[in-house]
C-alpha cells in the first residue's frame, strides 16, 4: 500500500471517529488537555490547540485516571479497541486475517567458512645437530609422505663422532666384563651405557643404533625419517645446504580430517553447540555437500564484527577439503513445535511488542506478545496469544495509529494474555 493511499485511509477513520463523538460534551469535562497531539503522527506534538497540514484538529491529551478512580464507563469494560471496519476499508487498507498457527519452528543460519588444517595433526621435523644435507628424496611441498618414509639424508661430523665413541666405549666394556674387580666392570658398562644414551639424544632411531652395534661400523650419514603420514604443508631444506640444530626441514600435515572455520553472529551464537551437526557446501563443488560436527565454539569474540569464531571438523579421506577453500557453512538446531503468526503481523513498540487480534468481525484489539525465534517469515509467539486466535498480518502500522487515535495504547492493554503451555 502507498504512502499517499494510507494517508488517505487515517483521514477518513480520524474524520469518521470525530463524527462519531457523542455530542454530550468532552470526554474529560472541566479538565484542561496537557498537550494536543497531530492526528495521524503521534509524535508530533503542540502545547497549543493547533491543525494539521489538511486542515484537521490536533487530539487533545489528558492525563492518565489515577488507580482507582471512577473511569465513567462500566466497570470490567474492555480496553478500547480500533472501530469496525468494513471489507473494503480493509482491503483498502492491506489488511489480512489469518489464524495462530502451531507449527514444527527448525532455526537455522548459513556461514560462510574457510577450510583449515587441524594444528593437532600438524608435525614439524627438527634436526638435533648441525650438518650438510646430502641427499633429499623429498624436495616439493605437497608431497604425500609415509610414516618410516626417508625425507632426507644428512651427514654430521658430530654424529659420526658419537657413533665411534659408542663403538669404542663397547669394546671397553667387552673386555672389561671379564675383570675380576667389580668397579671396573660396571664402569665399562656405564661407560657404553652413556654413550648409547648420547646417540639416542641426538635423535637416532633405536633401529639405527641396533644396527650400528650389529655391524660394527659408524654411519656416515642418518636418514630423516616421517614420523607421521600427511602431505608436506611446508619445506625447509635444499639440497647441500648447511643446516643448524634446531632448523626446521619438513612440516608434515595429515589432513585426512580438516577444519572449516565460520564467523557465527553474536545474535545467533544459541545455534553455535559442541557435538551438534552441521552440513557444509563447497563452492568448488555445487550440489555435494557433506556432514560434520561443531567441535569448538572459540572463546573471544570479534569486537569489531560482534561475531564468534565457530570451528567444525569434518572427514577428508578423498582429499576433497583443501585448506584455503570457501565453503557455506549451515548450522541449526532441532526444532519444536510452537505457536507461529507472520512477522508482518507484529508492531515493535520500544518497550514492548503487539499484535493486533480480531474480537469480532472487522474489530481488533492490541494485545502484547513474547516473541521467540523468527523462521522464514513467521515469528514464533511464546506467550500472549492462543491457537487459531486471529490477528492482522498486514498494516499493523495502520491499526496502531487508528487506536492511538482512539486512545487505546497510551498504557498497556488490559485483554487477557493467556500463556501457552511450553
Amino acid at each position: 500500500m502507498n504512502r499517499l493511499t494510507a494517508v488517505t485511509l487515517l483521514a477518513l477513520l480520524a474524520a469518521g471517529l470525530a463524527c462519531s463523538k457523542p455530542a454530550a460534551g468532552p470526554p474529560h469535562p472541566g479538565e484542561k488537555p496537557l498537550f494536543y497531539r497531530h492526528p495521524m503522527q503521534p509524535d508530533v506534538t503542540s502545547p497549543v490547540p493547533a491543525k494539521d497540514d489538511m486542515g484537521m484538529d490536533y487530539v487533545p491529551v489528558y492525563a492518565e485516571p489515577k488507580a482507582n478512580a471512577p473511569t465513567g464507563g462500566p466497570a470490567g469494560a474492555p480496553p478500547a479497541a480500533a472501530p469496525a471496519l468494513s471489507e473494503a476499508s480493509l482491503a483498502l487498507g492491506g489488511v489480512t486475517i489469518v489464524p495462530v498457527a502451531r507449527e514444527f519452528i527448525a532455526r537455522s543460519v548459513r556461514l560462510p567458512g574457510v577450510v583449515v588444517a587441524d594444528e593437532a595433526r600438524r608435525v614439524e621435523v627438527v634436526v638435533r645437530f648441525g650438518g650438510w644435507l646430502e641427499a633429499l628424496p623429498v624436495a616439493r611441498t605437497g608431497e604425500r609422505v609415509y610414516r618410516g618414509q626417508t625425507l632426507a639424508r644428512l651427514f654430521s661430523p658430530e654424529l659420526v663422532a658419537g657413533e665411534e665413541e659408542y663403538l669404542r666405549a663397547r669394546e671397553t666394556a667387552g673386555r672389561f666384563a671379564g675383570s675380576a674387580i667389580p668397579e671396573v666392570v660396571s664402569g665399562g658398562a656405564e661407560l657404553a651405557a652413556a654413550a648409547r644414551r648420547r646417540l639416542s639424544l641426538l635423535g637416532l632411531s633405536e633401529e639405527t643404533i641396533a644396527r650400528i652395534e650389529r655391524t660394527g661400523r659408524s654411519e656416515r650419514t642418518l636418514a630423516i625419517v616421517a614420523p607421521t603420514s600427511g602431505w608436506v604443508t611446508r619445506l625447509g631444506a635444499v639440497r647441500g645446504a648447511r643446516v643448524e640444530a634446531g632448523a626446521m626441514l619438513f612440516e608434515i600435515s595429515d589432513l585426512s580430517s580438516v577444519f572449516v572455520e565460520a564467523s557465527l553472529p553474536e545474535g545467533d551464537a544459541a545455534l553455535g553447540v559442541v557435538g551438534r551437526t552441521a552440513t557444509l557446501n563447497l563452492a568448488a563443488a555445487p550440489g555435494a555437500s557433506r556432514s560434520g560436527r561443531v567441535a569448538a565454539i572459540l572463546p573471544l569474540l570479534d569486537p569489531t564484527n560482534r561475531t564468534l569464531t565457530v570451528r567444525v571438523v569434518f572427514g577428508n579421506s578423498d582429499l576433497a577439503l583443501k585448506p584455503g577453500m570457501s565453503a557455506v557453512l549451515e548450522l541449526a538446531e532441532p526444532g519444536r513445535m510452537g505457536l507461529t503468526i507472520p512477522d508482518s503481523g507484529l508492531l515493535p513498540t520500544g518497550e514492548r511488542t503487539l499484535a493486533f487480534v480480531e474480537i469480532s468481525p472487522g474489530k481488533f484489539a492490541p494485545r502484547e506478545v513474547v516473541v521467540g525465534a523468527r523462521v522464514g517469515g513467521r515469528a514464533e509467539i511464546l506467550s500472549g496469544l492462543r491457537e487459531n486466535e486471529r490477528v492482522a498480518a498486514q498494516a499493523a502500522f495502520l491499526l496502531d495509529a487508528e487506536s492511538r487515535l482512539r486512545g487505546a495504547l497510551p498504557a498497556a492493554p488490559t485483554t487477557p494474555e493467556p500463556k501457552e503451555p511450553r
